[in-house]
């Protein structure tokens, strides 16, 4: 098992069963838990917010993200290229939770894109 996400009652509770998988192997494999900040999570190149009772998902990219990218018409295998941009493509398709959220990333595609020509 490997990169899980779980909602539980409380920290206590998350804690608790946390405990449970740790016990059976603690010299082969630990099971480690990463609680939401300021009503958000990041996972996998999500960000999951909440607000009031709703949640939102939408892209997540890391602070130090330059908007560097593999050109598309540089002398890499051709298979490589196309899957890039399908990954890009699928997940600005897939996580924004809101039109506004898939609208924004559209236009950081859009930007990351136009700057490589």
């Amino acid at each position: 098992m490997d990169d899980t996400i779980t909602a539980m009652a409380d920290v206590h509770e998350a804690k608790a069963f946390l405990t449970t998988p740790n016990a059976h192997h603690p010299y082969l494999i630990s099971f480690t838990m990463v609680l939401a900040s300021k009503n958000k999570l990041l996972f996998h190149g999500m960000k999951i917010a909440k607000s009031d009772q709703h949640l939102s998902t939408s892209v997540y990219r890391k602070p130090t993200d330059t908007g560097l990218l593999l050109h598309f018409n540089c002398h890499v295998d051709c298979r490589y290229r196309t899957s890039l941009l399908k990954t890009m493509l699928d997940y600005t398709y897939r996580l924004p939770s809101t039109k506004e959220l898939f609208e924004a990333e559209c236009q950081k595609l859009k930007s990351m894109f136009s700057k490589l020509k």
